[in-house]
């Protein structure tokens, strides 16, 4: 058997994955498999900036007031134009993945370079080996379970908005570069032809 690792991708020039301004207000968290919500939680208690948590269906446990839980479902244009449009960040906070089988989070990070947002992400899980968000300048990691260091994650991207603008516009750029479905369709004919 032949096999090809193709890393995931995405339409940049669908309505809903455009590029938007820099217009930050809060945090965004979206998608609920893994997610370590107890630990954005402890977080965040100790953090004032405001946080948006999408997560319909799941079960989260208390959060402090400058957390918002919205549960509904959200079509992809609210969460777009509703709800990315004034994330300073997105977060991806996942459970420990020290096995690195779970790409978790995977469609929340390339919808984050899209849009042009910079991404605080757990360390873990498979998708590290694909996109390293500190290599390639559109995001930071922290430890998963690290309290302390989440909150100084998302204290440095309020503090320089200018700063976490220009990682938007980086990942961005490496989207457009190497995550297309233009270049995974690409890839995928290119496989078939050399079977």
């Amino acid at each position: 058997a032949r096999h090809m690792h193709l890393p995931w991708a995405i339409e940049p020039t669908a309505h809903h994955h455009r590029l938007l301004p820099y217009e930050p207000r809060y945090g965004l968290s979206t998608g609920v498999t893994n997610r370590d919500f107890a630990g954005i939680a402890r977080a965040f208690s100790e953090i004032r900036s405001p946080l948006k948590i999408v997560a319909r269906g799941a079960k989260l446990p208390p959060m402090p007031a400058n957390v918002e839980v919205d549960e509904r479902f959200v079509s992809p244009e609210e969460l777009v134009d509703g709800l990315y449009r004034h994330a300073a960040y997105v977060l991806v906070y996942l459970r420990p993945d020290p096995d690195e089988r779970e790409a978790l989070g995977c469609k929340n990070m390339l919808e984050a370079m899209a849009i042009g947002r910079p991404v605080i992400k757990s360390r873990g899980g498979s998708m590290d080996g694909d996109i390293d968000v500190e290599k390639e300048g559109f995001g930071v990691y922290v430890e998963g379970g690290d309290a302390a260091g989440l909150r100084e994650a998302v204290e440095a991207m309020h503090a320089d908005p200018a700063r976490a603008a220009e990682m938007g516009r980086r990942g961005r750029a490496l989207l457009e570069r190497s995550y297309t479905m233009e270049r995974f369709g690409n890839d995928l004919h290119g496989f078939f032809e050399r079977l």
